[in-house]
């Protein structure tokens, strides 16, 4: 479940949507994942069958819909993961055999950008 500030919507994980007005304030502050797209969140099947392994790689605090198509996770260190359209377990995998060397990468810093793994590329800064 997460919520959008912007729409003041709680999105549920069947992707139905139901307005802040039906739910009091302590739940909806105890609801730590934030959708930041403008049109609120609509989790496609790549992401719906990843999403429990990609929560226990990062500490997701935000996810954002791109262009109807793909996914941005921001992390809680600020850091944003820019995730290709077509998340499949290669991907995890990948995330999970490396994140550790990306990470003492010292351009490491603003983003990881998986955008165009499926075409064997990856970008770090």
């Amino acid at each position: 479940m997460q919520k959008n500030n912007l729409n003041q919507e709680i999105i549920f994980k069947d992707n139905s949507l139901a307005s802040y007005d039906f739910f009091s304030q302590s739940f909806i502050d105890n609801i730590h994942l934030i959708d930041t797209s403008v049109e609120s969140l609509k989790i496609n099947k790549y992401l719906n069958t990843t999403f429990k392994d990609l929560k226990r790689i990062f500490n997701i605090t935000q996810i954002e819909f791109i262009d109807q198509r793909r996914y941005n996770l921001i992390l809680d260190n600020n850091i944003k993961v820019m995730l290709p359209k077509k998340i499949d377990h290669k991907l995890i995998i990948f995330i999970e055999k490396n994140l550790e060397l990306l990470k003492s990468n010292s351009e490491f810093k603003e983003y990881l950008d998986f955008r165009n793994f499926n075409e064997k590329m990856i970008r770090v800064k």
